[in-house]
Protein backbone atom coordinates (compact mmCIF):
# COMPACT_ATOMS: atom_id res chain seq x y z
CA UNK A 1 0.00 0.00 0.00
CA UNK A 2 1.19 3.63 -1.06
CA UNK A 3 2.15 5.84 1.99
CA UNK A 4 0.78 9.15 1.45
CA UNK A 5 3.75 10.77 3.87
CA UNK A 6 5.99 9.94 1.49
CA UNK A 7 3.97 12.53 -1.26
CA UNK A 8 6.24 15.52 -2.27
CA UNK A 9 3.84 18.57 -1.19
CA UNK A 10 0.65 16.71 -1.12
CA UNK A 11 -1.62 18.02 1.91
CA UNK A 12 -4.03 15.64 3.95
CA UNK A 13 -6.92 15.97 1.86
CA UNK A 14 -4.70 15.13 -1.25
CA UNK A 15 -3.11 12.52 0.68
CA UNK A 16 -6.16 10.67 1.58
CA UNK A 17 -7.52 10.74 -2.09
CA UNK A 18 -4.33 8.91 -2.74
CA UNK A 19 -4.20 6.44 -0.21
CA UNK A 20 -7.89 5.58 -1.77
CA UNK A 21 -6.92 5.20 -5.02
CA UNK A 22 -3.84 3.29 -4.55
CA UNK A 23 -6.19 1.05 -2.59
CA UNK A 24 -8.45 0.69 -5.93
CA UNK A 25 -5.82 0.40 -8.11
CA UNK A 26 -4.46 -2.40 -6.19
CA UNK A 27 -7.28 -4.44 -5.69
CA UNK A 28 -7.88 -3.43 -9.71
CA UNK A 29 -4.09 -5.52 -10.67
CA UNK A 30 -5.19 -8.53 -8.73
CA UNK A 31 -7.13 -9.59 -11.93
CA UNK A 32 -5.40 -12.85 -12.87
CA UNK A 33 -5.29 -11.00 -16.71
CA UNK A 34 -1.99 -8.92 -15.51
CA UNK A 35 1.13 -10.76 -15.80
CA UNK A 36 4.46 -9.44 -13.98
CA UNK A 37 4.96 -6.92 -16.71
CA UNK A 38 2.24 -4.87 -15.88
CA UNK A 39 1.03 -5.78 -12.45
CA UNK A 40 0.49 -3.75 -9.19
CA UNK A 41 4.42 -3.07 -8.42
CA UNK A 42 4.88 -1.50 -11.73
CA UNK A 43 2.31 0.76 -10.68
CA UNK A 44 4.53 1.15 -7.58
CA UNK A 45 7.60 1.94 -9.25
CA UNK A 46 5.87 4.08 -11.79
CA UNK A 47 4.95 6.46 -9.01
CA UNK A 48 8.17 6.11 -7.25
CA UNK A 49 9.97 7.47 -10.02
CA UNK A 50 7.51 10.13 -11.22
CA UNK A 51 7.52 11.48 -7.21
CA UNK A 52 11.89 11.61 -7.82
CA UNK A 53 12.02 13.41 -11.13
CA UNK A 54 9.16 15.68 -9.98
CA UNK A 55 11.44 16.47 -7.01
CA UNK A 56 14.14 16.91 -8.76
CA UNK A 57 12.51 19.22 -11.92
CA UNK A 58 11.14 21.41 -9.61
CA UNK A 59 14.42 21.94 -7.93
CA UNK A 60 16.17 22.64 -11.17
CA UNK A 61 13.64 24.76 -12.73
CA UNK A 62 11.38 25.90 -9.78
CA UNK A 63 8.48 25.00 -12.06
CA UNK A 64 4.68 24.79 -10.92
CA UNK A 65 4.23 20.79 -11.50
CA UNK A 66 0.86 20.37 -10.17
CA UNK A 67 1.92 16.83 -7.45
CA UNK A 68 -1.69 15.64 -7.28
CA UNK A 69 -1.43 15.15 -10.79
CA UNK A 70 1.90 13.05 -10.84
CA UNK A 71 1.11 10.81 -7.79
CA UNK A 72 -3.23 10.24 -9.01
CA UNK A 73 -2.46 9.31 -12.83
CA UNK A 74 -2.68 5.73 -12.24
CA UNK A 75 -6.42 6.11 -11.65
CA UNK A 76 -9.46 6.54 -14.10
CA UNK A 77 -11.25 9.74 -14.18
CA UNK A 78 -14.49 8.43 -13.35
CA UNK A 79 -13.27 6.60 -10.20
CA UNK A 80 -11.57 9.83 -9.35
CA UNK A 81 -14.64 11.66 -9.15
CA UNK A 82 -15.97 9.34 -7.24
CA UNK A 83 -13.68 9.60 -4.24
CA UNK A 84 -14.32 13.44 -4.13
CA UNK A 85 -11.46 14.77 -6.69
CA UNK A 86 -12.92 17.88 -8.87
CA UNK A 87 -14.57 17.27 -12.16
CA UNK A 88 -11.61 19.93 -14.10
CA UNK A 89 -8.66 17.86 -12.03
CA UNK A 90 -10.01 14.40 -12.78
CA UNK A 91 -10.18 15.35 -16.24
CA UNK A 92 -7.10 16.62 -16.30
CA UNK A 93 -5.47 13.64 -14.72
CA UNK A 94 -7.41 11.19 -16.97
CA UNK A 95 -6.29 12.94 -20.22
CA UNK A 96 -2.69 12.71 -18.83
CA UNK A 97 -3.43 9.17 -18.86
CA UNK A 98 -4.54 8.86 -22.40
CA UNK A 99 -1.27 10.75 -23.29
CA UNK A 100 1.18 8.55 -21.75
CA UNK A 101 1.09 5.43 -24.21
CA UNK A 102 4.01 5.11 -26.45
CA UNK A 103 2.47 3.60 -28.99
CA UNK A 104 0.05 6.77 -29.31
CA UNK A 105 3.02 9.05 -29.17
CA UNK A 106 4.55 7.19 -32.19
CA UNK A 107 0.77 7.60 -33.85
CA UNK A 108 0.53 10.74 -33.15
CA UNK A 109 3.55 12.72 -32.14
CA UNK A 110 1.76 15.99 -32.41
CA UNK A 111 -0.90 15.15 -30.28
CA UNK A 112 1.02 14.61 -27.79
CA UNK A 113 3.45 17.69 -28.18
CA UNK A 114 0.10 19.56 -27.67
CA UNK A 115 -0.92 17.66 -24.69
CA UNK A 116 2.59 18.63 -22.95
CA UNK A 117 2.01 22.47 -23.10
CA UNK A 118 -1.81 22.26 -21.86
CA UNK A 119 -0.76 19.27 -18.64
CA UNK A 120 3.26 19.60 -18.09
CA UNK A 121 2.94 16.74 -15.79
CA UNK A 122 2.85 14.84 -18.70
CA UNK A 123 6.52 14.96 -19.47
CA UNK A 124 6.91 13.24 -16.05
CA UNK A 125 4.66 10.47 -16.13
CA UNK A 126 5.80 9.52 -19.57
CA UNK A 127 9.65 9.95 -18.38
CA UNK A 128 8.35 7.62 -15.31
CA UNK A 129 6.44 5.06 -17.23
CA UNK A 130 9.32 4.48 -19.91
CA UNK A 131 12.20 4.51 -17.47
CA UNK A 132 10.24 1.34 -15.78
CA UNK A 133 10.74 -0.04 -19.42
CA UNK A 134 14.49 -0.14 -19.58
CA UNK A 135 17.65 -1.26 -17.92
CA UNK A 136 17.53 -4.15 -15.43
CA UNK A 137 13.70 -4.04 -14.77
CA UNK A 138 13.21 -3.50 -18.44
CA UNK A 139 14.58 -6.49 -19.36
CA UNK A 140 12.98 -8.41 -16.80
CA UNK A 141 9.27 -6.96 -17.98
CA UNK A 142 10.21 -8.04 -21.19
CA UNK A 143 10.68 -11.73 -20.74
CA UNK A 144 8.02 -11.73 -18.49
CA UNK A 145 5.23 -9.97 -20.87
CA UNK A 146 6.85 -11.90 -23.65
CA UNK A 147 6.29 -15.55 -21.73
CA UNK A 148 2.81 -14.18 -20.63
CA UNK A 149 1.19 -12.53 -23.58
CA UNK A 150 2.75 -13.72 -26.96
CA UNK A 151 4.11 -16.99 -28.56
CA UNK A 152 7.63 -15.40 -29.21
CA UNK A 153 10.80 -17.21 -28.46
CA UNK A 154 13.80 -15.77 -26.10
CA UNK A 155 16.01 -14.65 -29.43
CA UNK A 156 12.45 -13.14 -30.79
CA UNK A 157 12.11 -11.11 -27.10
CA UNK A 158 15.13 -9.75 -27.84
CA UNK A 159 14.10 -8.09 -31.22
CA UNK A 160 12.28 -6.13 -28.59
CA UNK A 161 14.94 -4.26 -27.65
CA UNK A 162 15.75 -2.78 -31.22
CA UNK A 163 12.19 -2.32 -32.05
CA UNK A 164 11.53 -0.46 -28.86
CA UNK A 165 13.40 -0.36 -25.61
CA UNK A 166 16.38 1.60 -27.42
CA UNK A 167 14.27 3.83 -28.64
CA UNK A 168 12.49 5.29 -25.15
CA UNK A 169 15.66 7.05 -24.02
CA UNK A 170 15.50 9.71 -27.44
CA UNK A 171 11.70 10.24 -26.17
CA UNK A 172 12.20 11.53 -22.71
CA UNK A 173 10.51 15.04 -21.69
CA UNK A 174 12.54 15.75 -18.55
CA UNK A 175 16.10 16.53 -17.75
CA UNK A 176 16.05 14.19 -14.67
CA UNK A 177 14.65 11.54 -17.33
CA UNK A 178 17.36 12.23 -20.00
CA UNK A 179 19.95 11.41 -17.38
CA UNK A 180 18.33 8.21 -15.60
CA UNK A 181 17.57 6.57 -19.41
CA UNK A 182 21.03 7.36 -20.96
CA UNK A 183 22.06 4.48 -17.58
CA UNK A 184 19.63 2.63 -18.04
CA UNK A 185 19.93 2.10 -22.10
CA UNK A 186 23.68 1.37 -21.72
CA UNK A 187 22.15 -1.98 -19.31
CA UNK A 188 20.07 -2.81 -21.99
CA UNK A 189 23.09 -2.47 -24.00
CA UNK A 190 25.62 -4.46 -21.99
CA UNK A 191 22.56 -7.18 -21.61
CA UNK A 192 22.99 -7.49 -25.16
CA UNK A 193 26.25 -8.08 -25.74
CA UNK A 194 26.48 -10.22 -23.19
CA UNK A 195 23.32 -12.21 -25.01
CA UNK A 196 24.87 -12.63 -27.75
CA UNK A 197 28.21 -13.71 -26.56
CA UNK A 198 26.19 -16.53 -24.89
CA UNK A 199 24.51 -17.40 -27.96
CA UNK A 200 27.48 -17.32 -30.19
CA UNK A 201 29.25 -19.59 -27.79
CA UNK A 202 26.85 -22.22 -27.34
CA UNK A 203 25.77 -21.80 -31.57
CA UNK A 204 29.53 -22.70 -32.30
CA UNK A 205 29.16 -26.19 -29.92
CA UNK A 206 28.75 -29.42 -31.95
Amino acid sequence: MFDPAQYYALNGEQASLVQQVAGYTEKYFQDPKFDASHDFEHVLRVTAIAIKILEKEQQRMKSPYDALTVTAVAEAQGELIRLGLDADHAQKIQALVDGVSYTSEVKNPQKVRDLLIAIPELAIVQDADRLDAIGAIGVGRCFAYGAAKTSRGLCETMEHFDEKLFKLEGMMKTETGRYLAARYTARLKQFKDWWHEEIDFSGSLP
